[in-house]
């Protein structure tokens, strides 16, 4: 059903959401003077913009919806 890009780009944003909600989750247990931070791994986003602009996109606003 999916091929080997689809399944890497599932498995990367399914990463993406866990390390997010456990950080959202941290975050908010945390004082505001933590010095933690996080990361987040988009690769091959010039695959992604020139074959997958709608995907890469819908990354990307996901990320910047979090960082608020």
């Amino acid at each position: 059903m999916f091929n080997p890009t689809s399944r890497a780009v599932l498995a990367v944003c399914a990463l993406v959401v866990v390390v997010a909600m456990h950080n959202r989750a941290s975050a908010q247990q945390e004082t505001a003077a933590d010095n933690s931070f996080s990361v987040v791994l988009l690769p091959d986003t010039q695959n992604y913009a020139e074959k997958y602009p709608d995907t890469y996109i819908a990354q990307t606003l996901w990320i910047r919806q979090r960082m608020k």
